[in-house]
């Protein structure tokens, strides 16, 4: 893909199929960016725009999209974006493969929100040596913020700073307190390294 701008938009109410096969798992997400046709390493994308969108109610991610290089500060391929009320994480921010092998080396992700996620409000845990996240802003999680890299290497780095983790805030999580989900939330997932790393899509039930 090349030449492509999503902005302002909002995507939500993503529903899931009913499949005959229960082998089989749908490729889902409220907004794949380059994500879809490979299932480690994405597909080479170049001059595309995503910011300032909202995607909710959404199964297994929010986004998955391609990182910035390392130290960007006005890169805008993702960027001021919000993610909330999924069955799923926020965002699944991968290494951009059209950058070549640098971000095999390192990655990043930032100016990202998100709120009331099953799944970490951020995750990652693909190939590269090196991941940094900031300016993010997670609330109300139920699986904490999860930053992975994976591969080979002697020096492995996960970096987040400058960055707001909220915990209950003073919006329950249903219309309905009688039928609330009182779940524990947690802030953190401890980071960590993975000789391999996950598909962007998940294709098989584990």
């Amino acid at each position: 893909m090349r030449n492509f701008t999503l902005t302002n938009s909002f995507v939500a109410d993503v529903r899931q199929r009913k499949l005959l096969s229960l082998s089989v798992v749908d490729k889902e997400t409220c907004v794949a960016i380059c994500s879809y046709e490979l299932n480690l390493f994405g597909s080479p994308c170049f001059d595309i725009t995503i910011t300032n969108n909202i995607a909710a109610g959404c199964f297994f991610a929010g986004f998955i999209a391609p990182g910035d290089e390392c130290n960007s500060t006005t890169s805008l391929k993702f960027r001021d974006n919000i993610s909330h009320s999924n069955l799923g994480a926020g965002a699944l921010p991968y290494p951009d493969v059209s950058l070549g092998t640098n971000q095999n080396q390192c990655y990043q992700v930032a100016n990202f929100k998100s709120y009331k996620t099953t799944l970490p409000c951020v995750a990652a845990f693909y190939h590269t040596k090196e991941i940094r996240a900031y300016n993010l802003t997670c609330i109300d999680q139920e699986k904490g913020l999860n930053l992975q890299t994976a591969g080979e290497g002697e020096k492995l780095v996960s970096k987040l700073y400058d960055s707001f983790i909220y915990g209950e805030t003073a919006a329950d999580d249903c219309p309905n307190t009688a039928n609330c989900r009182c779940k524990k939330k947690e802030g953190l997932m401890l980071f960590g390294h993975n000789k391999q790393g996950k598909d962007l899509h998940i294709p098989s039930p584990s």
